[in-house]
């Protein structure tokens, strides 16, 4: 009606303030607080299904928005990573509790974080992952940015040639990050990408299908995949713990170690696999 009649007419005829009128034309147009609220988290969702060459299903997305949930206050700088479990003003001060509130479900995440208990132990175990989390992203933000390189920028096709050239050996370590021209958490992304493309490659090799891996954390191509990584490239453990969900990054170095003891790695076609992935690196 405003379209046709007085605004002021009409809120004196209504018994309404002219303020209050044009607050509430405002909330209309402008989204609400939960609605930007759903749109942050619509969009970090599709960031961490893409991501991860969307193959994450609803839990691994749901243990990967609890992760970045959790680590909030963190962020924000409200709280250290020791004492996030005392945050009052987080779910996860009351995921611990004996009488949770219903909303709260832990299943999912415990499951996805390495099969915890949901045990005060379990929990425990939980916020010193998110403690070591916390420690590597401060690392990696702290150390991003103003790195100088030799002259050429990170990212450009010279500097993932020098990458790709450099980065597979299996000695690779910190100074040869900083022959590069920048300290390893600057060249987190560039990184991630070249052991990506080995991965691709070894799974080839292998004849595992990375898009079809089993759940099991110590599923046998899972495992053979990761040995086979960290025989030929320099890659993290934590990098493999997350890339092919095999729970915390320590329990890469406890499969691979059994997967060694256990003579796996000794056998002929193994050892043909890993040489044809060397050669294919060395062309």
């Amino acid at each position: 009606m405003s379209g046709s009649y007085n605004v002021a007419w009409l809120c004196e005829a209504l018994l309404v303030s002219r303020s209050g009128y044009y607050d509430w034309l405002r909330r209309r147009r402008e989204p609400s607080r939960r609605e930007r609220e759903n749109r942050e988290l619509t969009e970090r969702i599709r960031r961490v299904f893409t991501a991860n060459r969307c193959a994450y299903g609803s839990p691994r997305i749901t243990r990967e928005l609890a992760h970045y949930i959790h680590l909030n206050p963190v962020r924000a700088k409200a709280v250290p990573a020791d004492d996030l479990a005392r945050h009052r003003w987080s779910s996860l001060h009351h995921f611990p509790q004996r009488e949770r509130p219903r909303c709260l479900v832990s299943e999912t995440i415990l499951a996805q974080s390495g099969q915890l208990p949901d045990t005060a132990a379990g929990w425990k175990r939980y916020h010193a992952y998110l403690a070591h989390l916390a420690e590597e992203d401060l690392k990696l933000r702290e150390k991003r940015f103003g790195r100088l390189s030799r002259g050429w920028v990170v990212g450009s096709d010279e500097f993932r040639r020098e990458l790709k050239k450099n980065l597979p050996s299996a000695d690779a370590k910190g100074s040869r990050f900083e022959l590069l021209g920048a300290d390893r958490e600057a060249l987190a992304e560039a990184r991630a990408q070249v052991w990506e493309e080995k991965l691709q490659q070894v799974a080839r090799v292998l004849g595992v299908k990375l898009n079809k891996l089993p759940e099991q954390y110590s599923a046998r191509e899972k495992v053979e995949v990761a040995a086979a990584m960290k025989q030929a490239t320099s890659v993290s453990n934590g990098w493999l713990a997350q890339r092919l969900q095999m729970g915390q990054p320590a329990s890469v170095s406890q499969f691979v170690r059994r997967f060694h003891l256990s003579g796996h790695a000794d056998r002929s076609e193994f050892r043909r696999a890993l040489d044809q992935v060397r050669n294919e690196k060395s062309r």
